[in-house]
């Protein structure tokens, strides 16, 4: 069965409600999965962050990949669907906490290993996306400044509204945010 079809039967078994207030939009698309790994270069032996787990359906698929996956999700009521979409992935693990408060690094030294180097992947929800962005490319944990040495980013691959990504490029002399 695939991770897609796992996770739609375990959000009905579950009767998941989804949260607007969270911006939860969850990739139900095998094919669109696979897609996003590829790009994310996710392969065996590579360490994941993965930051909004969702229904675990990309988590499913980095870590059938042989990644071992560490995701994050803020949505404790997604617990029995991502018991059942990840229960045959011993190398996938989830954590329940919030992106923009949770010591990443702490975090996945605890899992990989102090100092091991792992790529982050995420597809966020639009309301975070920019805090988000800039919390990775400025500091590894919930201070702003970054810690000496540490050189955790390898890769980071993070799905974005059009809206948000659009406003990555600057359209005036003093850019904003992104």
């Amino acid at each position: 069965m695939s991770h897609a079809l796992t996770a739609r039967l375990a959000l009905a078994k579950h009767e998941f409600q989804f949260t607007h207030a969270l911006g939860q939009n969850f990739l139900l698309d095998d094919g669109l999965i696979s897609r996003i790994a590829d790009a994310a270069e996710v392969g065996a032996g590579d360490c994941v962050l993965e930051i909004g787990a969702g229904a675990g359906v990309l988590t499913a698929e980095m870590a059938s990949r042989g990644a071992s996956v560490l995701a994050l999700e803020l949505d404790r009521g997604l617990a029995p669907v991502l018991q059942e979409v990840l229960a045959d992935l011993p190398n996938a693990q989830v954590v329940f906490a919030d992106a923009m408060k949770a010591d990443l690094l702490q975090l996945a030294s605890d899992r990989f290993g102090e100092g091991a180097r792992f790529k982050v992947v995420a597809n966020l929800p639009y309301y975070i996306t920019t805090d988000v962005i800039l919390r990775l490319l400025t500091a590894s944990s919930p201070s702003p400044i970054p810690r000496p040495g540490v050189r955790w980013r390898r890769r980071c691959s993070i799905m974005a509204r059009r809206t948000r990504v659009s406003r990555c490029r600057p359209r005036r002399s003093r850019p904003g945010p992104m």
